[in-house]
Formats: structure tokens, C-alpha cells, sequence
């Protein structure tokens, strides 16, 4: 009988463990890590004034790399935005008629109304070329079923372990070409404890190709509720939509709040088109070094607006 007690006693223990390893744990970890940067920081102050006697001897050296990367740097944004300017979008991935995807760029070059824009460019001005001379209009656009924009929002449901539920929201696309909103919001419950997380902020294309289609991303972040953090997030998405009406998706990036506090985002989904509806399903990871992460796999549907 005095064993059964000892045993009961060490398996109740053990339950209250993993009862409250959710977003507790998850708090404390956050706490640890905010604890150990801010006495790093501490002791880094002391050296900053030996650094100052070493600036004067990179001045040189910086001139010449501002002279050589400046030139490179603009090399950089011209191409990309020329290779970014006839890209168009159909409403939804895998829409009928040309081009087959969703976003492509190189198509219109094989199209009636791109051959006469061009001539007529060509001809009213002996000046070369470019692709900046080219924006077909809206008839031309309707025709092709095609616009310089496109929006999706989701509704997504992960399972992360010790937590009981968490669903999120997010809204994503293109305003024009270049630049699109990129918003975030997941709610996670543990018990009376909560974790609400946002991000709000914008992506660039970096290529939008049909087989390879990639964003950078940078937003405003936040988490309130067990733990209060506040800073930014970045990283990179990747998309391809190889075969309707599947298409695949990557995005890596980082979260940096005060305190130095690091998380790292890595999600991986596959997603199955049905007219405007994308019903997807996939893993993600958010994780600190210090241990504290939200993990799991997830669900959700996209509607292509």
C-alpha cells in the first residue's frame, strides 16, 4: 500500500507537468531568455569606448565599397523592376484561359496586343525600346482576364501540443506590382491563459515566375497576453504552382523583439485550387533558442478574393 501511494503521488506529479507545460512554459522561456540578454547587455556597454579609436581606420575602406556597391545596388533594382513590371495577375490560381497560373511574366511577349503596343511605341519614337513603354489597357486586360492586383484572405487552424486550440487570420496580395499588404493575426488558448499574436506589414516580389514565385516581407510584430513583446518580423515566402490544381508554399523568416529576443518562423504548406477556394494543409514551427515554441501542424482554407 505505501508503494501504490509513492506511485500515485510521482503519476500526479508527472500530469501536473504536462497540464501546465502550454503557454506557462512558453511564458517562462520568453522570461529566461529576456533575463540573459538584458545582463549581456550590460556588460557589452563597458566596451563600446574601446571601439570608438577603431572607427577612424574604416573610413578608407568604406568610401571604397560605397563606390563600388552603389552602381552595383542600382544595377540591382533596375532589373528587378523591369522584370516585375509586365507581370500580371488572373483573379485566382489556375483560372481558365492564358496564362495557366496565377502570376506569370514573359507571356504577354507572345501575345497580338503586345506585338502592336510595341510597334506602335517603336515607331512614333526612334528611341530604344524598353519595357516601361508597355501597360495594356483595360480592355485589353478584360480580355486576357487579367489585372495588376490580386487579394486572398484565410482562415487557418493549427494543433500545437498542450495548447487547446489556436486559429488565425491573414490577409495577403498585390496592390500594384510591386508592393502588397502582408497581415497576420493567431489566437492561442491554454486553459485561462492566452497568447494573441500579430503581425502587420507589407511584401516586394522578388521574382514572379509561374514554377517560382517569391516575396520579401517585413511587418510590425506583437504578442500580448501570457508574454508582451513588440517588434518586427521579417523573411521570405516561396510559392509554385507547378500542376493544377496543386501548388506548393514556403516561407522562412524571423521575429525580433526587445530584449533581443529572437524567434525563428519556418512553414511549409501543399494546397489543393477549386475555383476561387485554396484548401490547404501544412507545418509550422516558431521557436527561440531558448526553447519556447509554438509548433504544429496546421489547416485552413484561402479564398481568392
Amino acid at each position: 500500500m505505501k508503494h501504490l501511494s509513492v506511485f500515485i503521488l510521482i503519476f500526479t506529479a508527472i500530469i501536473s507537468v504536462n497540464l501546465y507545460a502550454g503557454l506557462d512554459d512558453f511564458a517562462k522561456k520568453v522570461e529566461q531568455e529576456k533575463n540573459k540578454n538584458k545582463s549581456e547587455h550590460k556588460s557589452d556597454s563597458y566596451n563600446d569606448e574601446d571601439d570608438e579609436d577603431d572607427e577612424d581606420d574604416n573610413s578608407c575602406g568604406n568610401a571604397i565599397g560605397e563606390a563600388i556597391c552603389g552602381p552595383m545596388i542600382e544595377g540591382i533594382i533596375y532589373l528587378w523592376a523591369e522584370s516585375n513590371y509586365l507581370t500580371y495577375y488572373k483573379a485566382y490560381p489556375y483560372a481558365s484561359g492564358i496564362p495557366q497560373h496565377y502570376a506569370f511574366y514573359g507571356h504577354l511577349q507572345d501575345t497580338r496586343a503586345f506585338y502592336d503596343m510595341k510597334k506602335k511605341v517603336q515607331t512614333s519614337d526612334d528611341s530604344e525600346f524598353s519595357v516601361f513603354d508597355i501597360d495594356l489597357g483595360p480592355e485589353t486586360r478584360s480580355v486576357y482576364g487579367i489585372q495588376h492586383f490580386y487579394f486572398n484572405i484565410e482562415s487557418t487552424y493549427s494543433y500545437i501540443e498542450d495548447m487547446d486550440y489556436t486559429a488565425g487570420a491573414a490577409v495577403s496580395g498585390k496592390l500594384w506590382r510591386y508592393i502588397g499588404p502582408e497581415i497576420e493575426f493567431r489566437h492561442i488558448q491554454d486553459g485561462d491563459d492566452y497568447l494573441n499574436y500579430a503581425e502587420l506589414g507589407i511584401n516586394f516580389p522578388v521574382s514572379q515566375y509561374d514554377y517560382f514565385a517569391s516575396d520579401f516581407y517585413i511587418q510590425y510584430a506583437q504578442m500580448s497576453g501570457v508574454t508582451d513583446l513588440y517588434g518586427a518580423a521579417m523573411g521570405f515566402t516561396v510559392r509554385s504552382y507547378p500542376y493544377k490544381p496543386f501548388s506548393l508554399s514556403l516561407r522562412t523568416g524571423m521575429q525580433l523583439y526587445q530584449y533581443e529576443i529572437k524567434f525563428y518562423d519556418i512553414e511549409g504548406r501543399i494546397a489543393c485550387h477549386f475555383y476561387r477556394f485554396e484548401f490547404f494543409a501544412g507545418y509550422r514551427h516558431i521557436g527561440s533558442d531558448f526553447g519556447a515554441e509554438l509548433t504544429g501542424p496546421l489547416c485552413g482554407v484561402k479564398f481568392w478574393i
